[in-house]
C-alpha cells in the first residue's frame, strides 16, 4: 500500500511540476510585457490629415526579432508591408473613411534578438482623416464670340491621360483624344441656337469627370454694319487656363482650396473687368453643392486694385461682383489687353469628396460696375 501510495504521490508531483513549469512560462511572458523592449510610434503626417497614405516608423529600444503587418493594430485603417529591421521598422496605413484613424504595436508581437524577451506595447497614434474633396476637370472656351457659324476653342484640363472626352453643345456631340496630362485644345463650331446662355459640357469616358460651363449664344449678325465707339477689335476672350491646385482638403481655406489661372483678353479700350460664378456642383451627385458666396476669390497681376491675395476680390454672390480695374499687359505686341486672372476656392470643411464643376462668366467695360 505504501509504494502504491508513494507511487500515486510522485506521479503528482510530476504534474505538479509540470502545472508550475507551464505557469512559470506565463509568468515570465507577463514579465517581458512588462520589461521587455519598448516600441514608439511616429509618423511625418499632422493629426489633421487628408492624406491617403499615412508613412508610420516603429522604434524598438533594442533590437528585434522582426514585425509584420498583422502585428499591427489599426481602426478605420489598413495597414500595408513593413520594411525594414534591427530596431527601426516602417510601413504605411492607409483610412479607410472619414473619421478617427489609430495605431498601435502590440504587446509581445515581437522579442528581443538578445534576450528573447517580448516587446512592450507601443503608444497609440491617433489622426482625424478627412478625405480631400477633389475637382480635376476644367472647361473654358477661347476665341468665342458667340455667333452661331462662328469658331471657338474648347480648351479641358485635367481629366485623366489620353483618355477620349465627349463634348456636347447644342445637343451636338464632338470627341476628342487628351493628352498625355489630360488636356486638350478642340476647335469647334457655335451650333444654330436661340439666344441666350447655352451649356457646353466635356465627360471623360474612362474617369467619368465632367466639366461643364455657359456661354452665350448671339444673334446672328445682320448685313448692315453698325459703327461702334470703341476703337478695339479685339473682343474679349479666353486664351487658356492652367490648372494650378486641383485637389483640395475641405477646411474652408483659400490655402487648401482649388487654384487656376485664366488667360484672356480684353478689349484695350475696357478696363474695368469683372466675373462671376455659379455654385459649385458634385458630378456624381447634382444634390450635392456649395456655394460660391465666400468660397472664390480672384485677383490679377494686370490690376491696380486686386493685384495680389491680399488685395483680392472676394465673390460675394453668383452675380458679377467686384470691378477690376487693369492696367498691365502681360504682352503689349499682341492685339488687346493680355491678363492673367488667378481664381481661388475655398472648399467648405464637411462638403463630401468627390469632382466639382461650376460655371462662371467674364465681363469687361469701359466704365466700372
Amino acid at each position: 500500500m505504501k509504494a502504491k501510495s508513494i507511487g500515486i504521490l510522485s506521479s503528482m508531483a510530476v504534474a505538479m511540476i509540470a502545472a508550475v513549469a507551464v505557469l512559470g512560462g506565463l509568468a515570465s511572458l507577463s514579465s517581458a510585457a512588462s520589461g521587455g523592449p519598448t516600441v514608439v510610434l511616429s509618423s511625418t503626417v499632422s493629426s489633421s490629415t487628408s492624406a491617403t497614405t499615412i508613412p508610420v516608423t516603429a522604434t524598438f529600444s533594442q533590437a528585434v526579432n522582426g514585425l509584420t503587418s498583422a502585428n499591427i493594430t489599426a481602426t478605420n485603417a489598413t495597414v500595408g508591408t513593413v520594411s525594414g529591421s534591427g530596431t527601426t521598422f516602417t510601413f504605411n496605413v492607409m483610412p479607410t473613411a472619414s473619421g478617427t484613424v489609430t495605431v498601435m504595436v502590440g504587446a509581445d508581437v515581437s522579442s528581443s534578438t538578445a534576450s528573447s524577451t517580448g516587446n512592450v506595447a507601443s503608444n497609440m497614434l491617433t489622426f482625424s482623416y478627412t478625405p480631400a474633396a477633389t475637382s480635376t476637370a476644367f472647361l473654358a472656351l477661347s476665341s468665342y464670340s458667340g455667333e452661331p457659324g462662328s469658331m471657338f476653342n474648347a480648351l479641358g484640363t485635367n481629366f485623366n491621360s489620353s483618355e477620349q472626352v465627349d463634348i456636347m453643345f447644342g445637343g451636338a456631340t464632338t470627341t476628342v483624344s487628351a493628352d498625355a496630362s489630360g488636356n486638350f485644345t478642340q476647335s469647334m463650331t457655335v451650333p444654330s441656337l436661340a439666344v441666350g446662355p447655352a451649356a457646353i459640357t466635356a465627360t471623360g469616358r474612362t474617369s467619368g469627370l465632367m466639366a461643364s460651363n455657359s456661354y452665350y449664344v448671339q444673334p446672328v449678325s445682320s448685313s448692315t454694319s453698325t459703327t461702334t465707339t470703341s476703337t478695339s477689335t479685339t473682343p474679349l476672350a479666353v486664351t487658356g487656363v492652367d490648372s494650378v491646385q486641383t485637389s483640395a482638403t475641405a477646411d474652408g481655406t483659400f490655402e487648401h482650396g482649388w487654384e487656376w489661372i485664366l488667360h484672356l483678353v480684353v478689349p484695350d479700350t475696357e478696363s474695368n473687368f469683372a466675373m462671376k460664378f455659379g455654385d459649385f456642383i458634385n458630378t456624381a451627385n447634382s444634390s450635392t453643392t456649395f456655394a460660391t458666396a465666400n468660397h472664390i476669390r480672384i485677383w490679377s497681376p494686370q490690376s491696380s486694385n486686386a493685384s495680389t491675395t491680399a488685395s483680392s476680390m472676394l465673390e460675394a454672390n453668383n452675380d458679377y461682383s467686384g470691378n477690376m480695374m487693369l492696367v498691365g499687359d502681360t504682352s503689349s505686341t499682341t492685339p488687346g489687353r493680355q491678363i492673367d486672372v488667378y481664381i481661388q476656392a475655398a472648399v467648405p470643411s464637411g462638403t463630401p469628396t468627390g469632382n466639382y464643376t461650376t460655371t462662371f462668366g467674364a465681363m469687361s467695360t469701359t466704365t466700372p460696375f
